[in-house]
């Protein structure tokens, strides 16, 4: 049943994905693994598959979340004026939509799940 239960929201969260693409107010975003803080580790040659999608549309972040990572912790920096919006949630539930602000400029996304693993994105208003 937790299956089907998983396939179902990652069709449904798939198909309003999908919707969003066609509007152009949409910015999807590249979430990597890893940790901002280490910008010299070597990341090994395999690329990495990373259970994260994300979009912006009009001062709010649609995250998808492909695999059960538990307890997540999501937090957006205005990189210029230090401004920090952080949510946790529960990754379980397959998608978890985050207001942020729409200031103009550019921002950094770090997601840390409940086992320690770190993934990280940017994007720029």
């Amino acid at each position: 049943m937790k299956k089907f239960l998983f396939l179902f929201c990652l069709c449904f969260s798939l198909s309003v994905s999908g919707a969003w693409i066609g509007d152009e107010k949409v910015k999807p975003i590249e979430i990597e693994k890893g940790e901002i803080k280490k910008p010299n580790e070597i990341l090994p040659r395999i690329p990495v598959i990373v259970p994260i999608t994300c979009s912006y549309n009009e001062g709010t972040l649609y995250f998808t979340f492909l695999e059960d990572l538990g307890e997540t912790q999501i937090t957006v920096t205005h990189q210029f004026l230090g401004e920090v919006t952080t949510y946790v949630c529960d990754a379980m539930n397959g998608s978890v939509v985050v207001p942020v602000s729409s200031e103009s400029g550019s921002y950094l996304i770090e997601i840390v799940t409940e086992n320690g693993e770190c993934y990280y994105g940017e994007y720029v208003l």
